[in-house]
């Protein structure tokens, strides 16, 4: 669902991002176990891939146009480990183990450099839809801007709340990386 709703809400305007001087973004699919483990998991993300790669190549506009390349990446936690328990906040330091634990090793293999070097990253868990057209582009105006103004940062979050606000619950979360050039 996620990415169908991404027809109505194009991260980028693709028209303009023929430029040769855009920034170039990958996408990331981090799911918390592994696709050995989950075949469910694996099919979902194996159509979200295909999708990608027959759309990038077609002459339509697509969502798919303003992303350089689309990876799947695996967090390998146990299944008893990957936890999200809200409700056992106060009683359970483990209560978020999953999403943390997820979180961490996306960095890790994104990092380490097997898919080339990243300046920044936007991390968009999977139950956050956008709700206006060219999101893309407006999170990468504001880092730019803010990069130009106040230097280099270690977080920067969003000042326009129309960028991610409706909820869908999803297992899948999708994580956007811009690459160094």
């Amino acid at each position: 669902q996620t990415f169908s709703d991404w027809a109505d809400f194009l991260p980028c305007n693709v028209v303009d991002r023929i430029d040769e001087n855009n920034v170039e973004v990958d996408i990331f699919l981090s799911f918390s176990q592994t696709y050995e483990a989950s075949p469910n998991t694996l099919s979902s993300i194996n159509t979200i891939i295909d999708k990608f790669n027959a759309e990038s190549t077609e002459n339509e506009i697509s969502w798919s146009k303003c992303f350089r390349n689309i990876f799947a990446i695996e967090a390998d936690i146990l299944a008893d480990d990957d936890l999200y328990l809200p409700n056992q906040a106060r009683r359970n330091m483990m209560w978020v183990n999953g999403p943390n634990r997820q979180f961490s090793a996306a960095v890790r293999s994104i990092t380490g450099g097997d898919f080339g070097k990243y300046d920044a990253m936007f991390l968009m868990e999977g139950d956050c839809m956008p709700m206006k057209k060219y999101w893309l582009d407006s999170l990468l105006e504001e880092a730019e801007g803010s990069f130009l103004e106040h230097g280099p940062f270690a977080i920067l979050g969003s000042s326009d709340p129309f960028v991610v606000v409706k909820f869908n619950r999803r297992i899948i979360h999708q994580t956007c990386y811009i690459p160094k050039k």
